[in-house]
């Protein structure tokens, strides 16, 4: 009867480990075309835990960095003009991407995203690589991320080909 209680309270306490932690579920790339050094990953990301992380960064052998970025609506200078008018640019998360206990967060095109800097080469549909998520507040995650066709939309490869101003990138 000993063993049979160990039993239920050992699967008991590895559900509960694996309830209360942080899930990436999906985590998939835009494929990319030769000649592009940056692009992004994509997930949804599950805070199960009782307090509030934060993803501030990664790495992955696919890229010489991997940051977490925004698309914010911002002013934006024409670099062939020099006029400025409002559109949308990329920019580092200052501090990382808070997930609140609880809660989730949706990386997806045009908003949070996982940041591939310098990419190594590119990346093509069907292709799987691994991405380590650094978290403030829990411990780090390793995620294949699998590569997803453009599907030929238009301007599906424009919102990961910019020149990242402002970071010197």
């Amino acid at each position: 009867m000993k063993k049979v209680f160990a039993l239920v309270a050992a699967a008991a306490a590895c559900q509960a480990a694996f309830a209360a932690g942080v899930e990436a579920q999906s985590p998939w790339a835009r494929e990319t075309v030769s000649g592009m050094k940056n692009g992004g990953v994509f997930m949804e990301l599950k805070n199960d835990t009782a307090k509030d992380i934060v993803l501030v960064g990664g790495s992955s052998p696919a890229a010489k960095s991997v940051e977490i970025h925004e698309h914010v609506h911002a002013e934006i200078k024409d670099p062939k003009t020099g006029q400025k008018a409002m559109g949308m640019k990329m920019q580092a998360v200052p501090g990382g991407l808070k997930v609140a206990k609880g809660e989730s967060v949706t990386l997806k095109p045009g908003s949070y995203h996982v940041m591939l800097m310098g990419l190594k080469q590119p990346l093509k549909p069907g292709a799987k690589f691994p991405v380590t998520l650094k978290f403030k507040g829990a411990p780090d995650q390793t995620v294949q991320v699998e590569v997803r066709a453009n599907a030929g939309s238009p301007g599906a490869h424009s919102d990961m080909d910019h020149g990242h101003g402002g970071h010197g990138h």
